[in-house]
């Protein structure tokens, strides 16, 4: 249907998890009655689709999605060097590993009943099943002081993940002279289990096939959701939402080193404010609750201003909250064989205060965008390496995230449109003034896209990207990289239903093992609608 896009804090509504900002796609269901088949090949998987639509049929109205991927094995995609010092030796581990290449299934049927014209009962379910592997080769060096590289071995590993999730709820929604309103109930069942075996052994002291048992683990998550909420439109100058949350979770795993068993409840206000045809304020507020870590209140104002018809003026401020996770908290997880991941009990909950600036404007077949955002950090979850191939998750005290985007848009005749875009990061320890790790300094896009398709049916695409001074952390390395790639796709959509698209990524087949980019990718799929 559509999607929108909040820079910010946007916790209010969408809760604690929303620090930065929002992407919320909103899906449209089919009110006619519809097929869809579909399938996609790439150089890294290949999948195959089907949506099916029933339209209204007395009162209900069904929807049902399928789809099958299976992701290839791309090779070993880089390595990772760790070393420490152990016994008066120096320990270094050499390690690379694949992708999880496998099989991935999901189903779901969404069912809706209607009361009357304004109020229907929702019914959902929906299943996902992964059966994926992954390979890992790693090599073990002693060195002394006195003598060279001495009791050199290396490893290999076959690593199995079964996945397994399960959703089904029911809504209640409905429509009334001030306004819309729903609620929701659902449950959700998540499984995984993970073994290793051995594969290779250069020593000859480990039996073939074999399961490394320190590599297995078993992870079950429930979770009982009931959420609702209520919009309001008290004058024509004023649209009032408002809304809660209660959610319920348990966990049985050997990843975890503790009870992690919680409660969370919520509630939020909102008003959508315009005082004057160019002036449009949205107030929020919202009180989170957790057994673990107690309550906290977070607030956000948004404005829109129009200096003139096509000419506009954005600035948010506000504040977010959101509490570690049961695996920050509580993880102690061998991890391929390469490290252990461990949780910290003493983590606090990240505290942020942000604002952001914008303007936008078009002129005739010119547009743009200009703006800068702001992000104060209080207790930042991040993670350390202690050695010994071992990472815990800590807080960062202080962090600050700020940065500049620019958008550009240009139309060039009826049919061809160059467009720019361009991100510039400063994320950093404030207390320490060191980079933030796993962060580009520099994105920049450049995009020609071709659209004909009122007429032939036909559209392309042809952009460059470019990731520019990555600051990444892989083991003991610490360091700067970046990848530039140039990408094609061409779409036809016939009349008879089909449509077909086909295209290239990375077109000059770049590779980069620190960002895990391993060349060219052909791609092609087609889908038919009946």
């Amino acid at each position: 249907d559509h999607i929108e896009i909040i820079r910010g804090a946007a916790s209010s509504l969408y809760g604690s998890e929303a620090m930065g900002g929002v992407i919320n796609i909103i899906t449209k269901k089919d009110a006619k009655e519809s097929v869809t088949f579909g399938g996609d090949w790439t150089t890294h998987e290949t999948d195959a689709y089907f949506h099916a639509s029933t339209g209204k049929i007395g009162k209900w109205a069904v929807d049902i999605d399928g789809k099958y991927s299976k992701t290839r094995n791309w090779g070993y995609l880089g390595n990772t060097i760790q070393s420490y010092e152990m016994y008066g030796y120096t320990y270094a581990m050499d390690s690379k590993t694949t992708n999880q290449y496998g099989e991935h299934y999901f189903f779901d049927i969404d069912g809706r009943y209607a009361i009357d014209k304004n109020k229907e009962i929702e019914l959902f379910f929906d299943y996902m099943k992964e059966d994926l592997k992954s390979n890992t080769l790693t090599t073990h060096t002693y060195t002394n002081p006195w003598l060279t590289k001495i009791f050199p071995f290396t490893r290999g590993y076959l690593s199995t993940f079964e996945h397994e999730r399960w959703t089904a709820g029911t809504a209640y929604n409905g429509k009334d002279s001030l306004g819309d309103y729903s609620l929701r109930v659902y449950y959700t069942e998540f499984e995984k289990d993970q073994h290793q075996y051995y594969t290779y052994d250069s020593l000859g002291t480990k039996t073939i096939g074999a399961e490394y048992t320190d590599g297995a683990s078993h992870m079950k998550f429930k979770s009982v959701v009931a959420d609702g909420k209520r919009s309001l439109q008290l004058d024509d100058k004023n649209l009032l939402t408002f809304g809660g949350e209660y959610r319920n979770e348990k966990y049985e795993s050997t990843r975890l080193s503790d009870d992690a068993d919680a409660n969370y409840q919520a509630v939020y206000l909102q008003d959508e404010w315009m005082p004057t045809e160019r002036l449009l304020v949205i107030p929020s507020v919202r009180y989170d609750h957790s057994d673990n870590f107690g309550g906290k209140v977070t607030s956000k104002l948004g404005s829109t201003y129009k200096l003139s018809h096509n000419t506009r003026f954005k600035a948010n401020v506000g504040s977010a909250y959101r509490a570690p996770t049961a695996s920050e908290l509580y993880m102690d997880w061998n991890h391929n064989g390469i490290a252990t991941i461990k949780g910290n009990a003493n983590l606090q909950p990240e505290t942020s205060f942000n604002f952001d600036v914008a303007i936008e404007a078009e002129q005739g077949k010119t547009s743009g965008k200009l703006g800068y955002f702001r992000n104060r950090v209080k207790n930042l979850i991040d993670y350390e390496n202690l050695g010994d191939s071992t990472y815990q998750f800590v807080n960062i005290h202080n962090a600050i995230i700020q940065g500049v985007e620019a958008e550009a848009k240009q139309k060039l005749g009826d049919k061809f449109t160059l467009k720019a875009g361009y991100a510039y990061l400063d994320a950093f320890n404030s207390d320490t003034d060191e980079r933030l790790t796993n962060r580009a300094r520099h994105n920049i896009k450049l995009s020609l896209d071709f659209d004909d398709s009122k007429y032939s049916g036909v559209t392309a695409s042809l952009w460059q990207d470019w990731l520019l001074n990555y600051h990444y952390e892989l083991g003991n390395e610490t360091s700067d990289t970046h990848l530039n790639t140039l990408n094609f796709v061409v779409n036809k959509t016939f009349k008879n239903g089909l449509s077909a698209y086909v295209g290239v990524d990375n077109i000059f087949d770049k590779t980069n093992e620190k960002l895990y980019a391993d060349g060219r990718v052909y791609r092609f799929g087609m889908k038919y609608t009946f």
